[in-house]
C-alpha cells in the first residue's frame, strides 16, 4: 500500500515544524556532530507527515521544503492580517 506523504495543515503546525527546524539548524551551526534534536525533527517528520529522511541535512531540507509549499498555498488562498506579519517576522 502506498504510504501519502501529508502536508502541513494549519499555522499551528507550520509553527511547530519551523521551531523545530530553527533549533536543529541551530546544532549544526554550534557545530554539534550529533544532536537530538535533528532526530526529533525525523521522528516528527516520519510520525506526523509520513516523510522520511536520511541523515540531518535531509530532514532539514524536507522540513524546509514543507513549510515554503504551505507559505506558497497560504499566500494563495488569501491570509489574515496576522498570518501576514507571522510571515513577516521570519
Amino acid at each position: 500500500m502506498f504510504n501519502r506523504v501529508k502536508s502541513i495543515s494549519s499555522w499551528d503546525e507550520h509553527s511547530e515544524l519551523h521551531g523545530m527546524l530553527s533549533e536543529a539548524r541551530a546544532r549544526l551551526t554550534e557545530g554539534s556532530a550529533v544532536s537530538g534534536s535533528h532526530y526529533a525533527l525525523m521522528h516528527y517528520l516520519k510520525n506526523r507527515y509520513n516523510v522520511t529522511a536520511n541523515g540531518r541535512e535531509a530532514a532539514m531540507s524536507a522540513a524546509d521544503k514543507m513549510l515554503m509549499e504551505f507559505e506558497r498555498e497560504s499566500s494563495r488562498d488569501g491570509l489574515s492580517d496576522d498570518e501576514r506579519r507571522y510571515l513577516e517576522m521570519e
